[in-house]
Protein backbone atom coordinates (compact mmCIF):
# COMPACT_ATOMS: atom_id res chain seq x y z
CA UNK A 1 0.00 0.00 0.00
CA UNK A 2 2.90 2.19 0.59
CA UNK A 3 4.22 1.78 -2.89
CA UNK A 4 0.79 2.59 -4.34
CA UNK A 5 0.97 5.62 -2.43
CA UNK A 6 4.46 7.02 -3.19
CA UNK A 7 3.67 6.14 -7.01
CA UNK A 8 0.69 7.96 -7.20
CA UNK A 9 2.13 10.89 -5.48
CA UNK A 10 5.64 10.98 -7.34
CA UNK A 11 3.85 9.81 -10.83
CA UNK A 12 7.08 7.84 -11.85
CA UNK A 13 9.26 4.73 -11.22
CA UNK A 14 12.26 3.74 -12.41
CA UNK A 15 12.87 0.91 -15.02
CA UNK A 16 15.46 -1.65 -15.93
CA UNK A 17 17.21 -1.53 -19.55
CA UNK A 18 15.77 -3.17 -22.14
CA UNK A 19 17.22 -6.14 -24.22
CA UNK A 20 15.63 -7.35 -27.68
CA UNK A 21 16.28 -11.66 -27.36
CA UNK A 22 16.72 -12.94 -31.19
CA UNK A 23 13.48 -14.71 -30.16
CA UNK A 24 11.64 -11.76 -30.34
CA UNK A 25 12.96 -10.37 -33.45
CA UNK A 26 11.48 -13.53 -35.14
CA UNK A 27 15.24 -15.13 -35.32
CA UNK A 28 14.55 -18.66 -34.78
CA UNK A 29 16.85 -22.23 -34.30
CA UNK A 30 20.37 -20.29 -33.45
CA UNK A 31 22.05 -22.49 -31.14
CA UNK A 32 22.93 -21.20 -27.45
CA UNK A 33 27.09 -21.38 -28.03
CA UNK A 34 26.03 -18.84 -30.65
CA UNK A 35 23.49 -17.00 -29.07
CA UNK A 36 26.09 -16.46 -25.81
CA UNK A 37 28.49 -14.56 -27.91
CA UNK A 38 26.55 -12.05 -29.33
CA UNK A 39 25.60 -8.82 -26.98
CA UNK A 40 22.03 -8.34 -26.79
CA UNK A 41 21.01 -5.47 -28.58
CA UNK A 42 19.69 -2.53 -25.98
CA UNK A 43 16.64 -0.72 -26.65
CA UNK A 44 16.96 1.95 -24.03
CA UNK A 45 19.31 1.93 -20.53
CA UNK A 46 17.52 1.64 -17.29
CA UNK A 47 15.80 5.39 -16.96
CA UNK A 48 13.28 6.85 -14.76
CA UNK A 49 9.47 7.56 -16.68
CA UNK A 50 7.50 10.30 -15.80
CA UNK A 51 3.92 9.68 -15.82
CA UNK A 52 0.94 12.63 -16.47
CA UNK A 53 -1.36 10.72 -14.28
CA UNK A 54 -1.20 7.51 -11.96
CA UNK A 55 -4.02 5.72 -11.37
CA UNK A 56 -4.38 2.35 -8.90
CA UNK A 57 -5.82 -0.58 -9.16
CA UNK A 58 -8.11 0.16 -12.06
CA UNK A 59 -9.25 -2.66 -13.58
CA UNK A 60 -8.46 -3.50 -17.05
CA UNK A 61 -9.63 -6.14 -19.70
CA UNK A 62 -10.06 -9.23 -17.35
CA UNK A 63 -6.81 -7.99 -14.75
CA UNK A 64 -6.04 -5.18 -12.67
CA UNK A 65 -2.29 -4.04 -12.23
CA UNK A 66 -1.22 -2.32 -9.01
CA UNK A 67 -0.87 0.56 -10.82
CA UNK A 68 -1.31 2.72 -14.39
CA UNK A 69 0.90 5.38 -15.09
CA UNK A 70 0.08 7.51 -17.77
CA UNK A 71 3.32 8.60 -20.03
CA UNK A 72 3.58 10.73 -23.11
CA UNK A 73 4.63 7.25 -25.00
CA UNK A 74 0.81 5.65 -23.63
CA UNK A 75 0.42 3.30 -20.60
CA UNK A 76 3.19 1.11 -18.54
CA UNK A 77 1.67 -0.63 -16.17
CA UNK A 78 3.15 -2.09 -12.65
CA UNK A 79 3.30 -4.66 -10.17
CA UNK A 80 4.55 -4.88 -6.91
CA UNK A 81 5.70 -8.42 -6.00
CA UNK A 82 4.94 -9.04 -2.58
CA UNK A 83 3.62 -12.82 -2.43
CA UNK A 84 2.56 -14.14 -5.91
CA UNK A 85 4.66 -12.86 -9.26
CA UNK A 86 2.97 -12.12 -12.58
CA UNK A 87 1.23 -15.69 -13.41
CA UNK A 88 1.17 -17.16 -16.78
CA UNK A 89 -2.35 -16.03 -17.41
CA UNK A 90 -2.06 -12.93 -16.36
CA UNK A 91 1.20 -12.79 -18.41
CA UNK A 92 -1.05 -13.98 -21.74
CA UNK A 93 -3.79 -11.19 -20.43
CA UNK A 94 -1.47 -8.09 -20.57
CA UNK A 95 0.13 -9.07 -23.66
CA UNK A 96 -3.58 -9.14 -25.05
CA UNK A 97 -3.84 -5.75 -23.95
CA UNK A 98 -1.04 -4.30 -25.20
CA UNK A 99 0.56 -1.81 -22.75
CA UNK A 100 4.08 -2.41 -21.24
CA UNK A 101 4.39 -4.30 -17.79
CA UNK A 102 6.77 -4.05 -15.04
CA UNK A 103 6.95 -6.12 -11.79
CA UNK A 104 8.99 -4.67 -8.74
CA UNK A 105 9.81 -7.08 -6.24
CA UNK A 106 9.48 -5.47 -3.10
CA UNK A 107 9.64 -9.34 -1.12
CA UNK A 108 13.08 -7.98 0.61
CA UNK A 109 11.39 -5.51 2.38
CA UNK A 110 8.63 -7.50 4.14
CA UNK A 111 11.21 -9.10 6.64
CA UNK A 112 12.58 -5.88 7.76
CA UNK A 113 11.55 -2.62 7.87
CA UNK A 114 11.27 0.26 5.55
CA UNK A 115 10.87 4.14 5.64
CA UNK A 116 8.68 5.53 3.08
CA UNK A 117 11.51 8.05 2.16
CA UNK A 118 13.66 4.37 1.29
CA UNK A 119 10.91 2.70 -0.20
CA UNK A 120 10.50 6.10 -2.27
CA UNK A 121 14.08 6.08 -3.49
CA UNK A 122 13.58 2.41 -4.21
CA UNK A 123 10.86 2.90 -6.69
CA UNK A 124 12.19 6.26 -8.89
CA UNK A 125 15.56 6.15 -8.51
CA UNK A 126 17.01 2.57 -8.34
CA UNK A 127 17.41 -0.25 -11.03
CA UNK A 128 17.45 -2.85 -8.50
CA UNK A 129 14.41 -5.95 -8.29
CA UNK A 130 12.91 -5.05 -11.07
CA UNK A 131 12.13 -6.51 -14.59
CA UNK A 132 9.89 -6.65 -17.69
CA UNK A 133 6.86 -9.09 -17.68
CA UNK A 134 5.77 -7.36 -21.45
CA UNK A 135 6.73 -4.75 -23.69
CA UNK A 136 5.07 -4.42 -26.67
CA UNK A 137 7.75 -3.63 -29.98
CA UNK A 138 6.95 -2.20 -33.61
CA UNK A 139 7.88 -3.63 -36.72
CA UNK A 140 10.39 -1.21 -37.52
CA UNK A 141 12.21 -1.49 -33.55
CA UNK A 142 12.33 -5.87 -34.56
CA UNK A 143 13.82 -4.84 -37.84
CA UNK A 144 16.64 -2.77 -36.55
CA UNK A 145 17.39 -5.37 -34.05
CA UNK A 146 17.09 -7.99 -36.22
CA UNK A 147 19.55 -6.15 -38.47
CA UNK A 148 22.21 -5.52 -35.79
CA UNK A 149 21.93 -9.40 -34.95
CA UNK A 150 22.14 -10.65 -38.55
CA UNK A 151 24.95 -8.28 -39.08
CA UNK A 152 27.01 -9.30 -36.11
CA UNK A 153 29.89 -11.15 -37.08
CA UNK A 154 29.37 -14.11 -34.68
CA UNK A 155 25.96 -14.91 -36.40
CA UNK A 156 28.06 -14.49 -40.23
CA UNK A 157 29.88 -16.86 -39.52
CA UNK A 158 27.13 -19.19 -37.99
CA UNK A 159 24.54 -18.52 -41.35
CA UNK A 160 28.18 -19.38 -43.37
CA UNK A 161 28.84 -22.47 -41.85
CA UNK A 162 25.14 -23.45 -41.75
CA UNK A 163 24.96 -22.65 -45.24
CA UNK A 164 28.29 -24.99 -45.79
CA UNK A 165 26.74 -27.50 -43.96
CA UNK A 166 23.40 -27.69 -45.53
CA UNK A 167 24.59 -27.85 -49.12
CA UNK A 168 27.09 -30.66 -47.38
CA UNK A 169 24.42 -32.51 -46.73
CA UNK A 170 22.17 -31.92 -49.81
CA UNK A 171 25.64 -33.07 -51.98
CA UNK A 172 25.69 -35.86 -49.54
CA UNK A 173 22.03 -36.80 -50.10
CA UNK A 174 21.99 -36.56 -53.73
CA UNK A 175 25.34 -38.99 -53.58
CA UNK A 176 23.11 -41.34 -51.76
CA UNK A 177 19.94 -41.11 -54.66
CA UNK A 178 22.55 -41.55 -56.87
CA UNK A 179 24.32 -44.62 -55.34
CA UNK A 180 20.61 -46.05 -54.71
CA UNK A 181 19.60 -45.34 -58.40
CA UNK A 182 22.79 -47.53 -59.71
CA UNK A 183 22.27 -49.82 -57.14
CA UNK A 184 18.79 -50.96 -58.65
CA UNK A 185 19.96 -50.35 -61.81
CA UNK A 186 22.54 -52.86 -60.85
CA UNK A 187 19.92 -55.00 -59.17
CA UNK A 188 17.72 -55.28 -61.88
CA UNK A 189 20.45 -56.00 -64.28
CA UNK A 190 21.79 -58.79 -62.28
CA UNK A 191 18.23 -60.07 -61.89
CA UNK A 192 17.69 -60.13 -66.00
CA UNK A 193 20.84 -61.70 -66.72
CA UNK A 194 20.44 -64.23 -63.47
CA UNK A 195 17.23 -65.35 -65.24
CA UNK A 196 18.87 -65.56 -68.62
CA UNK A 197 21.52 -67.51 -66.85
CA UNK A 198 18.90 -70.23 -64.85
CA UNK A 199 16.90 -70.68 -67.62
CA UNK A 200 19.93 -71.91 -69.62
CA UNK A 201 20.99 -74.01 -66.47
CA UNK A 202 17.64 -76.01 -65.53
CA UNK A 203 18.14 -77.35 -69.65
CA UNK A 204 18.00 -80.80 -68.64
CA UNK A 205 21.77 -80.94 -70.50
CA UNK A 206 23.01 -78.39 -68.68
CA UNK A 207 21.82 -79.17 -65.20
CA UNK A 208 23.46 -82.11 -65.55
CA UNK A 209 26.30 -80.70 -66.35
CA UNK A 210 26.68 -77.95 -63.86
CA UNK A 211 26.14 -81.04 -61.22
CA UNK A 212 29.32 -83.23 -62.90
CA UNK A 213 31.77 -79.91 -62.76
CA UNK A 214 30.69 -79.81 -58.85
CA UNK A 215 31.61 -83.08 -58.13
CA UNK A 216 34.81 -83.47 -56.97
CA UNK A 217 35.92 -86.29 -53.84
CA UNK A 218 39.42 -84.40 -53.88
CA UNK A 219 37.75 -81.34 -52.94
CA UNK A 220 35.74 -82.99 -50.18
CA UNK A 221 38.24 -84.50 -48.93
CA UNK A 222 41.00 -81.82 -48.51
CA UNK A 223 38.25 -79.29 -47.19
CA UNK A 224 38.63 -81.97 -43.95
CA UNK A 225 41.40 -81.97 -43.94
CA UNK A 226 42.01 -78.17 -44.09
CA UNK A 227 38.94 -76.60 -42.58
CA UNK A 228 36.61 -78.55 -40.63
CA UNK A 229 37.22 -78.30 -36.79
CA UNK A 230 38.48 -81.32 -35.04
CA UNK A 231 34.94 -81.79 -33.00
CA UNK A 232 32.98 -82.10 -35.95
CA UNK A 233 32.05 -85.93 -37.24
CA UNK A 234 35.00 -87.09 -39.83
CA UNK A 235 33.24 -87.60 -43.03
CA UNK A 236 36.53 -87.72 -44.90
CA UNK A 237 37.77 -90.96 -42.86
CA UNK A 238 34.32 -92.88 -43.33
CA UNK A 239 34.77 -91.70 -47.27
CA UNK A 240 38.35 -93.90 -47.29
CA UNK A 241 36.85 -96.75 -45.40
CA UNK A 242 33.91 -97.43 -47.71
CA UNK A 243 34.15 -95.50 -50.42
CA UNK A 244 31.20 -93.10 -50.07
CA UNK A 245 29.55 -90.96 -47.40
CA UNK A 246 26.32 -91.37 -45.26
CA UNK A 247 23.44 -90.18 -48.07
CA UNK A 248 22.07 -87.41 -45.49
CA UNK A 249 25.21 -85.39 -46.64
CA UNK A 250 24.53 -86.07 -50.05
CA UNK A 251 21.40 -85.32 -51.32
CA UNK A 252 20.28 -83.58 -54.51
CA UNK A 253 19.06 -80.55 -54.12
CA UNK A 254 17.20 -78.48 -56.97
CA UNK A 255 19.33 -75.21 -57.18
CA UNK A 256 22.18 -76.66 -55.08
CA UNK A 257 24.26 -75.06 -57.67
CA UNK A 258 24.20 -71.83 -56.26
CA UNK A 259 26.99 -72.95 -53.71
CA UNK A 260 29.99 -73.56 -56.15
CA UNK A 261 31.52 -76.70 -54.55
CA UNK A 262 30.30 -80.21 -54.22
CA UNK A 263 27.41 -80.78 -52.15
CA UNK A 264 28.90 -83.04 -49.65
CA UNK A 265 30.52 -79.95 -48.39
CA UNK A 266 27.95 -77.64 -47.81
CA UNK A 267 25.60 -80.07 -46.39
CA UNK A 268 27.88 -81.62 -44.01
CA UNK A 269 28.99 -78.36 -42.62
CA UNK A 270 25.34 -77.99 -42.17
CA UNK A 271 24.74 -81.48 -40.72
CA UNK A 272 28.06 -80.63 -38.35
CA UNK A 273 26.79 -77.61 -37.28
CA UNK A 274 23.10 -77.74 -36.58
CA UNK A 275 22.96 -81.19 -35.91
CA UNK A 276 26.31 -82.87 -34.66
CA UNK A 277 27.47 -80.22 -32.95
CA UNK A 278 24.34 -79.01 -31.11
CA UNK A 279 23.33 -80.59 -27.68
CA UNK A 280 19.85 -78.93 -27.70
CA UNK A 281 17.94 -81.51 -30.33
CA UNK A 282 15.66 -78.32 -30.35
CA UNK A 283 18.19 -75.70 -30.68
CA UNK A 284 16.36 -72.61 -32.99
CA UNK A 285 17.97 -71.77 -36.29
CA UNK A 286 16.76 -70.13 -39.22
CA UNK A 287 17.41 -69.92 -42.92
CA UNK A 288 19.28 -66.52 -43.13
CA UNK A 289 21.59 -67.65 -40.18
CA UNK A 290 22.72 -70.88 -42.04
CA UNK A 291 22.87 -69.50 -45.41
CA UNK A 292 25.68 -66.19 -44.26
CA UNK A 293 27.03 -69.19 -41.84
CA UNK A 294 27.91 -71.03 -45.25
CA UNK A 295 28.81 -68.06 -47.51
CA UNK A 296 30.76 -65.99 -45.09
CA UNK A 297 32.11 -68.43 -41.77
CA UNK A 298 33.61 -70.95 -44.14
CA UNK A 299 33.99 -69.42 -47.42
CA UNK A 300 31.77 -71.48 -49.50
CA UNK A 301 31.76 -69.81 -52.93
CA UNK A 302 28.25 -68.86 -53.84
CA UNK A 303 27.10 -68.10 -57.44
CA UNK A 304 26.08 -64.34 -56.96
CA UNK A 305 23.81 -64.43 -60.14
CA UNK A 306 20.98 -67.32 -58.69
CA UNK A 307 20.64 -65.28 -55.38
CA UNK A 308 18.18 -63.26 -56.41
CA UNK A 309 14.73 -63.81 -56.63
CA UNK A 310 14.34 -65.40 -60.55
CA UNK A 311 11.90 -66.93 -62.55
CA UNK A 312 11.69 -70.41 -62.57
CA UNK A 313 11.83 -72.45 -65.88
CA UNK A 314 10.86 -75.94 -64.27
CA UNK A 315 7.18 -74.79 -63.29
CA UNK A 316 6.62 -71.61 -65.51
CA UNK A 317 3.50 -73.44 -67.99
CA UNK A 318 3.48 -71.23 -71.49
CA UNK A 319 1.06 -68.47 -71.58
CA UNK A 320 0.97 -68.30 -67.81
CA UNK A 321 2.41 -65.97 -65.15
CA UNK A 322 6.05 -66.29 -64.12
CA UNK A 323 6.59 -68.12 -61.22
CA UNK A 324 9.55 -66.87 -58.46
CA UNK A 325 11.61 -68.86 -57.05
CA UNK A 326 15.09 -67.65 -54.27
CA UNK A 327 17.39 -71.13 -54.57
CA UNK A 328 19.07 -68.81 -51.14
CA UNK A 329 16.49 -70.11 -49.35
CA UNK A 330 14.78 -73.05 -51.36
CA UNK A 331 18.12 -75.06 -51.50
CA UNK A 332 18.78 -74.28 -47.52
CA UNK A 333 15.07 -74.62 -46.51
CA UNK A 334 14.72 -78.37 -48.53
CA UNK A 335 18.07 -79.30 -47.08
CA UNK A 336 16.34 -78.80 -43.41
CA UNK A 337 12.96 -80.05 -44.51
CA UNK A 338 15.21 -83.35 -45.40
CA UNK A 339 17.27 -83.39 -41.82
CA UNK A 340 13.34 -82.76 -40.22
CA UNK A 341 11.85 -85.90 -42.24
CA UNK A 342 14.98 -88.02 -41.45
CA UNK A 343 14.77 -86.75 -37.21
CA UNK A 344 17.73 -85.17 -37.16
CA UNK A 345 15.93 -81.97 -36.68
CA UNK A 346 12.46 -80.96 -34.42
CA UNK A 347 10.30 -78.80 -36.73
Amino acid sequence: QMAKQIIQEEKKVYVPSKYITLKETGIKEVPWNVVEKIKMFRLHSKKCVEAVNVEIEKHLDGFTPDAILETERGKLLVEFLVSHEVDAEKKKKVKRYGSAMIEIDLREWTEKPISSEELRSFITLENKNRKWIYYPLTDNVKARAKEYYENHEKMIKYRKDEAERLQREKQAEAERIEREKREVERRERNIKFGNEQIKKLFEPQNYAAALNSLRDDDSFLNFYKDDCPSFWYPFDRYYEKTGTVPFFIDIPITGEMIFKCDRRIWQSIIFNKYVYSQSDYKARFYTTGVFNALKNDYRIPVEWYLMYELEDPSQCDSGSQSKKINLRENVIDRYIFYLEELGFVAG
